[in-house]
């Protein structure tokens, strides 16, 4: 059942990526709630056509997991995919990171995408933890990385260690 959410079937793995990653299941799954939460509130809050069909939001919420695997937010290492399976997350460290991120992206006065403003509001209500926590992570270093390319940066937020 998990293959099939996750667009597989059975006898069909990942394909690893050059660096030895591949898409992780661990992260996908509440990536595909996270994605679907914010394409309902979309909805309610009128920004998509009130009479788009569930089946038509899950079309979305497929089209932005094979999109993001593309941008290989998901990818992770066989050591971290198992750290994962067992629930091992680093929310201290995810949590300053997304923190100095955020600030960031205030300061840039920039439109956000969806997913970011998704992590900005779960992150002030402080109830991001575990895997839910790593996927905004994720999505928010990948925008944070971006924006900072088009304004002439080099590294997020997030990759820079702390003196």
């Amino acid at each position: 059942m998990l293959l099939a959410a996750l667009g597989l079937s059975a006898g069909e793995a990942p394909v690893p990526s050059e660096n030895g990653t591949t898409p992780s299941e661990t992260l996908i799954a509440p990536a595909r709630e996270m994605l679907n939460e914010i394409f309902v509130n979309m909805k309610s809050e009128r920004r998509l056509p009130p009479t788009i069909t569930d089946s038509e939001l899950a079309a979305r919420v497929n089209t932005n997991i094979d999109a993001l695997k593309g941008m290989h937010i998901f990818d992770a290492t066989p050591e971290q995919e198992a750290a994962f399976k067992k629930g091992a997350f680093d929310d201290k460290k995810n949590l300053e990171q997304l923190g100095s991120m955020i600030e960031f992206l205030k300061k840039s006065k920039t439109d956000l995408p969806a997913t970011t403003v998704y992590a900005m509001r779960h992150f002030d209500a402080k109830d991001l933890k575990g895997v839910r926590l790593e996927m905004c992570v994720r999505a928010v270093n990948y925008n944070v990385a971006k924006l900072r390319a088009m304004m002439g940066e080099s590294e997020s937020p997030a990759k820079r260690s702390k003196p």
